[in-house]
């Protein structure tokens, strides 16, 4: 309010222009926001990290899409595909537009203020002239506030569900092969675990288990019975609710999706870890990829594409398996 009262003593009546802007600042920043966000929660529906864009199903296995009755998600997986390039392109311009309006709200008020005053009023003196932009630009820096406020407010809302997850992984218990208690027998030992994703999430009923040192365990159950969450929570990735348990020694993880590093054969298999020809060769050996080895151009040394596209699913899972 001091500042309108500064201006309208300078310049009269010519001050409702600024003013005028400054109103109209407000409403289409608030109008703006709004449309930021609408498209911020539009693009991240169409985000779909289970889908490539590349897939070969629909091409190479339509049987399959038939088989297990996959046309609608594929369908609404290839539509999520062609409208993201539209909702990103509107978020940009919605977002160009909101900042070149604040860059250029205070020059063109303050521009538009004076040419009205000049027009009526003749010369402004320089002194008047330089407390008159001064305070025009605070009055619409007080116009663009509102929308910087609610910027905030929904970064402090997501910094604060940021915090409250690592509040709750803090208190979180998992298996821990350090704490391991003597009186226990095997390599793996749960005495009536309970294991959660988390509170209303799937859930691992009490399981007991000793699983002896060099024993080769296989673990079967209906599709949703929890096999990748027992093998999880083995691996110290899922909270344990109730019970007590130990995994001693060191674990070794082959994900059902094999992880291939864009580098060589030989490379994928090590890791890092310094070549040793005899544990190499019998690892190879042992992982029945001693003749895919053979087959590709360069021997151990050929370089894998991204993803592994040069070798077929069951390579890449030995592959993986060998390193």
């Amino acid at each position: 309010m001091l500042n309108v009262y500064t201006v309208w003593t300078i310049i009269g009546y010519v001050a409702l222009v600024p003013v005028a802007l400054a109103g109209v600042s407000t409403l289409l920043n608030g109008v703006l926001a709004k449309k930021i966000e609408a498209y911020h929660a539009m693009v991240r529906h169409t985000t779909r990290p289970d889908f490539r864009e590349d897939s070969s199903i629909p091409r190479n296995g339509m049987h399959a899409v038939k088989m297990y009755s996959w046309e609608s998600i594929f369908r609404d997986n290839y539509r999520f595909m062609y409208e993201r390039p539209a909702l990103t392109t509107g978020l940009w311009l919605a977002q160009l537009f909101a900042s070149v309006m604040d860059m250029c709200l205070a020059q063109v008020a303050t521009g538009l203020a004076l040419v009205v005053y000049a027009g009526s009023n003749g010369a402004v003196p320089y002194t008047q002239v330089v407390l008159f932009i001064s305070c025009v630009r605070s009055l619409v820096e007080f116009a663009n506030m509102p929308a910087k406020v609610v910027e905030q407010l929904k970064s402090f809302k997501v910094a604060d569900g940021v915090f409250k997850e690592i509040r709750n992984a803090s208190k979180q218990t998992f298996i821990d092969s350090e704490t391991a208690s003597s009186d226990r027998q095997g390599e793996v030992d749960l005495d009536k675990c309970v294991f959660s994703w988390g509170e209303g999430k799937f859930a691992l009923q009490p399981v007991s288990v000793v699983i002896a040192q060099g024993s080769f365990v296989g673990v079967v159950g209906k599709v949703g019975s929890g096999k990748s969450s027992f093998l999880s929570a083995l691996c110290g990735g899922m909270p344990l609710i109730e019970g007590s348990g130990v995994v001693r020694g060191t674990v070794a993880y082959v994900s059902q999706n094999p992880w291939i590093m864009n580098a060589t054969f030989r490379d994928n298999v090590l890791f890092g870890n310094d070549y040793d020809e005899r544990r190499y060769l019998q690892t190879l050996e042992a992982c029945a990829l001693s003749e895919d080895v053979k087959q590709l151009p360069s021997g151990d040394m050929c370089e894998i594409g991204h993803r592994g596209i040069n070798l077929s699913g069951g390579q890449k899972a030995r592959l993986a398996l060998a390193r």
